[in-house]
C-alpha cells in the first residue's frame, strides 16, 4: 500500500481501512512511504511511525526493520497470529490422534 508523505487524515483512514480488509484475509502487506522532491527522511518515518502505530493490534512486529529504497521508505508487515486458532487446532489434532489409536 503507497503512502505519500503529505496525506490528509480522511485519505490516510482509508488506506488503513484497505490495510486491515488485507490483514483480515491473513495476508502480508508491504508499506510503502513515497517521497518527491526534497523531502526529509525524518518525516518518512514520522509517517511510518505513526501507520505502524495505529495498525499495532493487526499486525506483528515487523521482522526487517523499514529500509528506504531510492527515496521511498518501505517495510513489510504480516497479520497478526490468531493464538486461539493454534491452540483449537492442536487441541484437534491431538484428539484425532488419540481416536486414531483407539481404533487400533
Amino acid at each position: 500500500m503507497w503512502f505519500k508523505v503529505f496525506i490528509d487524515t480522511g485519505d490516510l483512514q482509508h488506506k488503513f481501512k484497505k490495510v486491515r480488509e488485507f490483514l483480515a484475509e491473513k495476508n502480508p502487506v508491504k508499506l510503502t512511504i513515497k517521497a518527491k522532491g526534497r523531502v526529509h527522511r525524518e518525516l518518512l518515518t514520522q509517517l511510518l511511525n505513526k501507520i505502524l502505530l495505529e495498525l499495532q493490534s493487526e499486525i506483528e512486529v515487523p521482522e526487517t526493520p523499514a529500509k528506504f529504497e531510492g527515496h521511498n521508505l518501505s517495510v513489510i508487515v504480516h497479520p497478526v497470529k490468531n493464538k486461539k486458532n493454534e491452540e483449537t487446532k492442536v487441541q484437534n489434532t491431538q484428539s484425532n490422534s488419540q481416536k486414531v489409536q483407539v481404533d487400533r
